[in-house]
C-alpha cells in the first residue's frame, strides 16, 4: 500500500485487518461485485471472524465507511505548529482534486462513488455519508474561520465558504469518477483563483 493510503502500515489489530482487507477487495471489485467472500480473501485471518462480526457486506461496509472517517479526523486534526490558514487550505484543494499523475488509488475513488450512489435509496448510507459531509464542511469551515481570525482571509462566512468549496470539491470528484471529461485541472486552478481573489486579505 502506498504511503498516500489508508493503510501505510499493517494492521496492528483485528478490526484494522478487517477494514484493509475491506478496502483491497472494494478496489478491485468495486460495490457491485463486492461479497463477504471476496473481502475474506484478503484477510489474513479466520474467514469466520467476518462472518460472526457482519451480517452481510452492506454491514462490514457501512463501518468501514466510518472507520475511514476516523482516519480522516486523525490525519486532518491540526497539529502543534500546523501551517498557516492558507496553506492547510491550498494542500487540502490539492489533496482533494488531484491532477493527472497525482492520483493515488483511482480504484478506491469509484469505489466510493459507487457507494454514495446507495445512500440515493439507501438509508443507512444516507446517514453515513450525511455524517461525512457534516465533517468535511466542518474541516474546511475551521480553516476558513482560523484565516478569518488570524487576518490572512478576508471577514468572510466561513459556513458559507465550507459549503461553497465542499460542493465543488464532491462535484470535481464526481465528474472525473462518472465521465471522460478531464476536470481536475481546470477545476483545482479555478478553487486556487476563488482563494486568490475572494478569501485572501491581500490578493496575490
Amino acid at each position: 500500500m502506498d504511503d498516500d493510503g489508508p493503510f501505510p502500515e499493517e494492521p496492528a489489530d483485528t478490526r484494522t485487518a478487517i477494514m484493509r482487507a475491506t478496502y483491497d477487495a472494494l478496489c478491485k471489485h468495486g460495490y457491485a461485485d463486492l461479497t463477504i467472500q471476496r473481502i475474506g480473501e484478503e484477510f489474513p485471518k479466520s474467514k469466520s471472524l467476518l462472518y460472526h462480526h457482519y451480517e452481510g457486506k452492506d454491514d462490514l461496509l457501512l463501518e468501514f465507511l466510518g472507520y475511514m472517517l476516523e482516519r480522516f479526523e486523525e490525519r486532518e486534526a491540526p497539529a502543534d505548529g500546523a501551517a498557516d490558514p492558507e496553506t492547510r487550505l491550498r494542500d487540502f484543494l490539492d489533496h482533494t482534486i488531484p491532477v493527472p499523475g497525482e492520483e493515488r488509488n483511482p480504484d478506491f475513488l469509484r469505489a466510493l462513488v459507487e457507494l454514495r450512489a446507495q445512500a440515493a435509496h439507501d438509508e443507512a448510507y444516507r446517514e453515513q455519508f450525511t455524517r461525512t459531509q457534516e465533517r468535511f464542511h466542518e474541516h474546511l469551515a475551521d480553516i476558513v474561520a482560523d484565516g478569518v481570525e488570524t487576518g490572512a482571509f478576508r471577514d468572510v462566512d466561513p459556513e458559507q465558504v465550507a459549503s461553497f468549496l465542499a460542493t465543488v470539491l464532491s462535484g470535481a470528484m464526481f465528474d472525473r469518477v462518472t465521465t471522460d471529461s478531464d476536470v481536475a485541472a481546470a477545476a483545482r486552478a479555478e478553487l486556487h483563483r476563488y482563494v486568490d481573489d475572494c478569501l485572501l486579505a491581500e490578493s496575490t
